[in-house]
């Protein structure tokens, strides 16, 4: 009988000991999971300080290269990317592999549109 109040009480300190891991590890998942969201906004909010740092020199680029195509030979191909990102608003996915080529047919494409738009206005 001892043996088994033994075996009882060996039992419900390794449930207890169980239960003490398993809520610590949820404590510690919650806490990343509260970092990670907020590195997540940190990183939202800096991506808007730049969109609004940038949007005036976009607005120029754009409205250069609706006057003159060239132009975009001209600008670096951060610069396109940034035009593409930030002042089209296109899809991010890819824009950063893509070759200067790409990045200037991707803009004249978008600009077409902007043509488009700004005679309606």
């Amino acid at each position: 009988m001892r043996d088994l109040n033994d075996l009882t009480a060996t039992i419900g300190e390794m449930k207890a000991d169980n239960e003490k891991e398993r809520l610590s590890r949820a404590a510690v998942k919650a806490s990343e999971a509260e970092q990670k969201k907020k590195r997540q906004l940190a990183a939202a909010e800096q991506e808007q300080i730049r969109n609004e740092d940038l949007m005036p020199e976009l607005i120029e680029l754009a409205e250069n290269a609706v006057e003159d195509e060239n132009t975009l030979l001209q600008v670096s191909s951060s610069r396109l990317k940034d035009l593409l990102r930030y002042f089209f608003e296109s899809p991010t996915k890819g824009i950063s592999s893509m070759k200067k080529n790409d990045l200037i047919k991707a803009v004249q494409e978008r600009l077409v549109r902007y043509r488009q738009l700004r005679q309606e206005v």
